[in-house]
């Protein structure tokens, strides 16, 4: 897991909720740009497109639903 991505998976083969691979990639290729630490008061200075975890999560991970993409949203 990498910094919560994957939690949404099965850990099935073939689950994308779950496969690190995309991260895994972002990384090797020196484009992973990390989340870091956070604190309660940045939550409405988040936008979750400028973290590659955030596009990773909304395109890969369809698991988390529509709670989870209007909490994106809200923040972004």
């Amino acid at each position: 897991m990498v910094e919560g991505y994957g939690y949404a998976g099965s850990g099935r083969t073939g689950d994308s909720n779950g496969a690190i691979r995309h991260v895994r990639r972002a990384m090797d290729a020196g484009e992973y740009q990390w989340l870091g630490e956070l604190e309660p008061k940045q939550l409405g200075q988040l936008d979750a497109q400028s973290f590659t975890l955030g596009r990773l999560q909304q395109v890969h991970e369809t698991r988390r639903g529509q709670n989870y993409q209007a909490l994106i949203e809200g923040i972004g």
